[in-house]
């Protein structure tokens, strides 16, 4: 074979014939990664030309991409999301399902058996029914299992346990059935009904009995007790140490059987609306000398004696070493353990001197000084000398009240007692009822319970100086219940403004916890020594329910107030009825316009805050959102420069780091 020769190019201007050029190789770029031929196929590269004036610019580095095209890297943030998206619906549909769901246990109880019943963070109803059962429902998530005690060949039980130990504080409005309710249902009575509380949870237990008969009744611990429509046969004796005992139209003390209400952090309230008493014999004991009694004009009512009790009871309270003297000092331990409250600072603060100054002082008027112990003897006579009846334990004062026109009526004998709050009797519903305060030393208007306020005045102490510079803030939420002259209103108390219109819910979703005051729940109750008269006690118009609300709030800004603070540290705000989740909160403040001039309502975002801090939140959020915005095309370019390629003047650039 012979070789052909080359082909040769002919320059048709006239250039020396040379070899043909080589065909050009085609370069593919894809996007996300260049592709080329092989390096031998590619047209050698021209060296930048060397200039002795500039530096030769600095290799530049690339990274090689690991995900191909990137599918790698979508799957796998596909599978994350999937994973994260899965738990969070486990989660919700977790909690929803603890929060929904209750577990329902019930056990049959004999008839004509006693029946004892224990409860710890649980309330308490008793109804009748068709049979006689009772009912445990419980909340899932709080896993409360009642434990039965079964007489000897029986299996039905004499004693049923239910104890919730994380009690009620969390709950909504402090009712502890939202968590854990026992139901009794009664349809032929135990012999007796005993209900006693367990650990104490902070809050009391509500106890309601209505339309129910029973035999004997016995009622002791942390219970807040409503009997309602009851007809109580038997001894019934009912001790509350955390609440109010409230008693309407119950046939109770019949029949010449004991029935005794007490409370000594609360209230004892008695009202019978039914026109069926004849005659009605009262023993009452009010420590802080509040009683008032609400009589129909066709009742004639007598108060016997001023009572007195023996040397030896008197002795035994305040004498606590026993050496057969009462010093000063175990006068005060022995006051306060009666719960009584002596001076016009009360309840904040008791003052006993006056009282020693009665007691203590010697039967000549030449010697000022007095005392510093007495004998239990002499103590006595000074106790009885001076009057002192409420500060004698287990004495109690007595008020007969009888029909005038005498009829076949009921004749009843109770026993009412109340250490720190008050004592009221209704036996009429009737708009002609005489109003009778047999002890007329209680303060006027309305005074928080001592337990309640002793209750409060850590939050004084902690945020309520406003002299402290103090990096602390806190939000307070302050149930006031309801009490004859007292409505029903939750009460906000702030250390900073702000708080009021920003809430600490939102606060901590939006800053992920880290914007969050401390949070505080209270559960408060007052007295109103002004409700003692005719109509006052009924709010039935929009100025007595205004002028009851500002001497509450005079009473809770009194409480929240530093001694020597000539005005309130933080802000004390009442929440309006009508609040929408979307909406300003509702919210009204109390001012006046001298000292002397008493406090009336005002609107809040009116007077006070007119919407600045919601104002301020939303600039936050639309510059956020602005930076947002402006910084995204900053960042789209950083990606873009993190791809290999060229530019158009054929330089190549590679992926970088900061």
């Amino acid at each position: 074979m012979t070789d052909q020769p080359a082909p040769i190019a002919v320059d048709l201007r006239g250039a020396a014939p040379g070899p043909a050029p080589a065909p050009a190789r085609r370069v593919v770029v894809r996007r996300g990664r260049q592709t080329r031929r092989p390096q031998e196929d590619a047209a050698p590269a021209q060296p930048p030309p060397e200039t002795d004036d500039e530096e030769a610019p600095p290799p530049v580095r690339t990274e090689r991409q690991s995900g191909g095209d990137g599918t790698r890297r979508k799957r796998l943030t596909r599978f994350i999301t999937l994973i994260v998206l899965t738990c969070l619906a486990a989660a919700v549909a977790t909690t929803w399902y603890r929060a929904a769901t209750y577990l329902i246990d019930e056990v049959a109880f004999s008839a004509g058996w006693p029946l004892y019943i224990r409860v710890g963070g649980c309330d308490v109803d008793v109804k009748p029914g068709s049979s006689n059962s009772v009912e445990t429902r419980t909340w899932v998530s709080r896993w409360v299992y009642p434990r039965y005690d079964y007489r000897s060949g029986s299996n039905r039980p004499w004693r049923i346990d239910v104890a919730n130990a994380e009690g009620c504080h969390n709950a909504p409005g402090f009712l502890c059935r939202d968590t854990c309710l026992v139901t009794i249902k009664v349809a032929t009575p135990p012999s007796t009904l005993t209900f006693r509380s367990g650990a104490d949870v902070g809050h009391p237990q509500r106890l309601r009995i209505e339309g129910v008969a029973l035999d004997v009744l016995d009622v002791a611990g942390s219970f807040d007790v409503q009997i309602s429509n009851a007809l109580l046969e038997g001894k019934t004796r009912i001790t509350s140490s955390r609440g109010d005992v409230l008693m309407r139209d119950t046939s109770c003390g019949d029949f010449e059987q004991d029935c005794w209400l007490k409370a000594t952090t609360g209230s004892v309230y008695y009202y019978e609306g039914r026109d069926i008493l004849n005659a009605l014999d009262i023993q009452y004991r009010s420590v802080n000398m509040r009683s008032c009694f609400a009589l129909p004009d066709r009742m004639h009512h007598a108060s016997g004696a001023l009572p007195h009790t023996t040397a030896f009871k008197v002795a035994k309270h305040y004498d606590r070493d026993g050496n057969g003297k009462v010093t000063q000092e175990e006068f005060d331990v022995g006051i306060k353990k009666l719960g009584a409250c002596l001076g016009g600072s009360c309840p904040l603060y008791s003052w006993s001197a006056a009282a020693k100054a009665s007691v203590f002082a010697s039967p000549d008027p030449s010697i000022t000084t007095l005392f510093p112990a007495l004998s239990t003897a002499a103590f006595h006579a000074a106790l009885v000398q001076a009057n002192y009846s409420e500060l004698q334990p287990a004495t109690y004062r007595t008020l007969s009240i009888t029909r005038i026109t005498p009829t076949s009526g009921h004749n009843r004998s109770i026993r009412l007692e109340a250490s720190a709050g008050e004592i009221r009797l209704e036996l009429s519903n009737a708009s002609n009822l005489t109003y009778v305060a047999p002890q007329d030393a209680a303060p006027l208007g309305a005074r928080l319970l001592p337990t309640d306020a002793e209750s409060l005045m850590p939050l004084r102490d902690a945020y309520g100086d406003a002299s402290l510079l103090s990096n602390r803030d806190v939000f307070a939420v302050i149930d006031v219940a309801a009490s004859p002259g007292i409505p029903a209103d939750r009460w906000l108390y702030t250390s900073n403004e702000v708080y009021f219109e920003l809430q600490p819910p939102l606060l901590d979703l939006i800053s992920y916890g880290t914007v969050r005051p401390r949070v505080a729940r209270f559960e408060v109750r007052l007295t109103d020594g002004e409700a003692c008269a005719p109509g006052a006690a009924a709010l039935d118009t929009d100025a007595k329910l205004a002028a009851a609300r500002a001497r509450v709030y005079e009473e809770l800004r009194r409480t929240l107030k530093p001694r020597l603070q000539a005005e309130l540290g933080g802000a004390l705000a009442r929440v309006k009825p009508r609040n929408q989740r979307d909406s300003f909160p509702r919210l009204a403040s109390y001012a006046r316009y001298s000292p002397t001039d008493p406090f009336h309502e005002e609107d809040y975002r009116r007077v006070m805050m007119r919407g600045r801090g919601r104002r301020a939140f939303n600039i936050s959020l639309a510059l956020a959102l602005l930076a947002t915005v402006t910084g995204r095309p900053h960042r789209h370019r950083s990606v873009r420069c993190g791809h290999g390629g060229r530019d158009r003047a054929g330089e190549h650039y590679g992926s970088y780091r900061r």
